[in-house]
């Protein structure tokens, strides 16, 4: 017999863990950057790499932040939503 539904709890650690990880990468992006600010490095590749690294990679983690954070919050949401309908 299938299941319809959800463990409205565990949708809600899923929404936790979502926002954690959404978090974790903003913490990451900012230490690399900061490495990166304070690595002794002169030259054309260098710049090269810092504006591949800010115009490219801290883009494209940013948006996976942002989708992790966009993630949470509707799993947040739907879990609201089902113990609003289960009450």
């Amino acid at each position: 017999m299938a299941m319809y539904g959800m463990d409205i709890e565990d949708v809600r650690t899923l929404s936790t863990q979502l926002q954690q990880a959404s978090s974790d990468i903003h913490t990451i992006v900012s230490q690399l950057t900061s490495k990166l600010t304070g690595t002794t490095w002169l030259g054309p590749d260098r710049q090269k790499f810092e504006g591949d690294w800010q115009s490219h990679h801290v883009t494209a983690l940013n948006n996976v932040s942002t989708a992790l954070q966009d993630a949470s919050t509707l799993a947040s949401q739907n879990a609201q939503q089902q113990e609003t309908a289960s009450s």
